[in-house]
């Protein structure tokens, strides 16, 4: 995946969607010394509040995550395509950004 470059993943690849969009990834990309997200509950309760920067961040991590999925969703055609785990329940917003992706991509 382009968005994430060259970095390593733990599955042994490179440039793996999960180095920008799990949940790991998310809770180091908005954790401050002055606002620390060190679980899941965290930053769901930031999302909850109205937390801009949680909440772009949930939408910028689905755009990632229907950036990846187009190619499935070209290539096989299904009819759903579920999303489920915390981040899926958050308000919609991730599901928010898969589906702004996945619109711009396929017809």
């Amino acid at each position: 995946m382009a968005a994430a470059g060259d970095l390593p993943c733990p599955c042994g690849n490179r440039g793996c969607v999960a180095m920008i969009a799990s949940n790991p990834a998310l809770l180091a990309a908005i954790s401050t010394p002055e606002r620390p997200l060190a679980t899941v509950g965290d930053l769901e309760r930031h999302v909850q509040a109205g937390d801009i920067a949680a909440i772009g961040a949930l939408r910028q991590a689905g755009r990632h995550i229907g950036e990846a999925a187009i190619g499935l969703i070209v290539g096989l055609a299904p009819e759903v395509i579920a999303v489920g785990g915390n981040m899926g329940l958050s308000g919609g917003h991730m599901l928010t950004g898969i589906r702004e992706s996945v619109s711009r991509m396929v017809p």
